[in-house]
């Protein structure tokens, strides 16, 4: 039984792959190459223009917003004008907490040791939110102070409020 030949056999059959031809495989890996180099430069190029235009922004920015140059005026005093007569007031710094602490511990009334620890305590407590050396210096004003002191008071802050409520 043979069959007659088909005439789309040729069409729908596989299709032979030639064989390649050397220059044109090594044309094709060069062209190749050549591209991909081409976009590996033009990405690093990019990269190295942003570094160097953000740098710039930053520098320009930073040369619009700068301050200026502080003026000094000296003014000469006038003969015709009298000095006053009242020193002028001196007007102290406020005490750092550990400058209130030593001043304590130095101290020799205990009312004045009670209330420069408990302000110290207060000074640790709201201005630097150091509790350790806060509970440390409210522990010590109790320790000294009288007994009207040691009642809680309106004036307390929270963590003096809670060392001196009965349930502690």
């Amino acid at each position: 039984m043979n069959e007659p030949p088909d005439d789309l056999a040729s069409v729908l059959g596989p299709v032979p792959v030639p064989l390649s031809d050397p220059a044109r495989r090594a044309d094709t890996l060069a062209v190749t190459t050549r591209i991909l180099h081409r976009g590996q430069r033009v990405r690093r190029g990019l990269v190295a223009a942003g570094v160097v235009v953000s740098f710039v922004a930053g520098g320009v920015s930073g040369w619009l917003v700068k301050p200026a140059a502080p003026v000094m005026v000296f003014n000469s005093p006038d003969p015709d004008i009298v000095p006053p007569s009242n020193p002028p007031t001196v007007i102290e710094e406020p005490l750092t907490p550990e400058e209130l602490e030593l001043r304590a511990e130095l101290s020799d009334n205990p009312a004045e040791t009670a209330r420069l620890f408990r302000e110290a305590g207060d000074r640790f407590l709201t201005v630097r939110r150091d509790y350790e050396n806060a509970a440390r210096c409210y522990r010590r004003h109790l320790s000294v102070a009288d007994a009207d002191v040691q009642k809680v008071s309106a004036s307390d802050s929270w963590m003096l409020h809670t060392m001196k409520s009965p349930a502690r």
